[in-house]
């Protein structure tokens, strides 16, 4: 194998990586291996540490599934498979040498040792860089189990301090690069041992440091956290009830989340994007391990309240007012990167800065390919983003909804079913609903008043009085936000379309 020469490497800091946030190092040896202690205990014996429930899995099928297809894939593992296929098949030695970094029970590992050899690739070896002991005897005999035990091996060290004594044709980081503190040592020995062939793919979390929210995105977590009821508010994980989401550090003991603002920075330093896709902020506390399993996903009102807090997620990472949480990368060093990104959201775009907040502003917008050109301005589209006539509803609100029915001239008519606060029924009209833009449209309301079903001719008992204005703002063709002013009573409430 031909080792890169000095010139090579020093080409390649070109731009000086950033300096490590304040939580980078550790202050004593005895407080590193405190950590180091608690973050092996964590994941002794846990073969269901990485399960997450059901209603993750309603989310990701439902909004993470068709992103990752418009890049080629269907799942984060089938991204790995397909770029270690790449890679082997790129690669000029006869043997392909591959690691995983942070491997745990080693069954991703397992599962793309299988895939390479479905694909007649039989000439390889998948080395699964792991501390924990318990892990590593585990994957041994999962390796033998699945007949890839020639492929797959295990082994024991501390990616901290990871210094490869050869070259490698691929490497994984399946959400492992959030537990490591050497960041830049881990990145370094990534970029210098990877062939000019070879690719470097991860699935991790870049939110902040122990995942907590950023201060701009605790509002809008409270916000929707409000409208549910106790019973999903339970903790799962701390085995308690939240009354308002707390904003709670997982870094304190081990090592969870403990660099996870500064991974995507370093990224851009040290390395080339193939393939990049940012996605979640909002909506994690609502689908991840603590307040997911409270979501019942065969429960429509479950799915529609999640189905909410998604389109409320992707309009504001899309407009830069907060930040993604998670990413799926394919990257690269010693070669430009094919830049294949989803929505236009590009690696620097989705740095959240530590010492500022995020402005908003539309980022570009290209589907998926890398040339990048500015988003066109909904106020400049001569037509709706959508037809929105439909029943529109918020399933944690039953009992009042909208029936909006919309012209090909983009006028928009609707009639708000409502009780007063006696639970009377009323009935308000919103007509002309004028567009602003592409999804904003704008009414004045009505109460109309006639005459019953048994003498309808009754044309003089017709009356219509003006009550107010209503404002309706659509994030997609099936999520919106409806806003009113009634006579001086104000309000607002998240909409969906309703499924019958």
């Amino acid at each position: 194998m031909k080792v890169r020469n000095i010139a090579d490497r020093v080409k390649r800091f070109v731009i000086a990586p950033p300096q490590p946030t304040p939580c980078a190092s550790l202050d004593t040896t005895a407080e590193y291996d405190r950590r180091l202690r608690a973050e092996q205990a964590s994941f002794s014996g846990c073969q269901t540490h990485h399960d997450l429930p059901a209603i993750y899995s309603y989310w990701s099928n439902k909004y993470l599934r068709p992103a990752l297809e418009s890049l080629g894939y269907c799942t984060p593992e089938d991204m790995f498979c397909h770029h270690f296929e790449r890679a082997y098949k790129a690669g000029s030695g006869s043997h392909k040498t591959f690691v995983s970094l942070g491997s745990g029970s080693c069954a991703t590992e397992i599962r793309i040792a299988q895939f390479l050899l479905e694909r007649n690739c039989r000439d390889f070896t998948i080395e699964c860089f792991e501390l924990n002991e318990g892990l590593l005897t585990d994957s041994r005999a999962m390796a033998a189990n699945a007949g890839v035990d020639a492929f797959v091996h295990p082994v024991r060290g501390d990616f901290n301090a990871w210094l490869p004594a050869k070259q490698y044709d691929g490497v994984l980081a399946n959400n492992s690069l959030h537990h490591v503190v050497n960041l830049e040592g881990l990145f370094q020995s990534v970029q210098e041992s990877l062939l000019p062939t070879g690719i470097f793919v991860t699935s991790d979390m870049i939110g902040r440091n122990g995942h907590m929210r950023w201060p701009e995105a605790v509002p809008i977590v409270h916000e929707f956290w409000r409208q549910l009821p106790k019973k999903h508010t339970y903790n799962h994980l701390l085995g308690r009830y939240e009354e308002l989401y707390e904003n709670w550090d997982c870094s304190s003991e081990g090592f969870e989340g403990t660099r996870a603002q500064d991974i995507l920075p370093l990224l851009i330093a040290y390395f080339e994007f193939d393939v990049f896709l940012p996605f979640a902020n909002v909506v994690d506390p609502f689908i991840d391990r603590a307040f997911g399993p409270n979501f019942d996903a065969d429960n429509p009102a479950d799915r529609a309240f999640i189905d909410l807090v998604h389109a409320r997620d992707q309009a504001e990472i899309a407009c830069g007012a907060i930040k993604p949480t998670h990413i799926l990368a394919a990257m690269c060093s010693g070669r430009a990167g094919l830049q294949r990104y989803v929505d236009g959201l590009t690696p620097s775009f989705s740095v959240r800065s530590p010492v500022r907040a995020p402005i908003a502003t539309h980022p570009p917008t290209t589907g998926t390919t890398s040339d990048v050109a500015d988003e066109p301005d909904a106020a400049d589209d001569p037509h709706p983003a959508y037809d929105y006539s439909d029943l529109w509803w918020n399933p944690l609100e039953s009992g009042w909804g909208l029936s909006i029915h919309q012209h090909p001239s983009s006028v928009l008519v609707a009639a708000w079913l409502v009780y007063r606060p006696d639970r009377t029924p009323i009935w308000y009209l919103l007509q002309p609903g004028s567009r602003k833009n592409a999804t904003t449209f704008e009414s004045i309301v009505y109460e109309s008043s006639a005459p019953g079903f048994q003498n309808p001719g009754d044309r003089d008992a017709v009356s219509l009085r003006r009550v107010g204005t209503a404002t309706l703002v659509f994030s997609d063709r099936a999520n919106g936000v409806f806003s009113y002013d009634i006579e001086g009573n104000t309000g607002s409430s998240n909409i969906c379309r309703m499924d019958y």
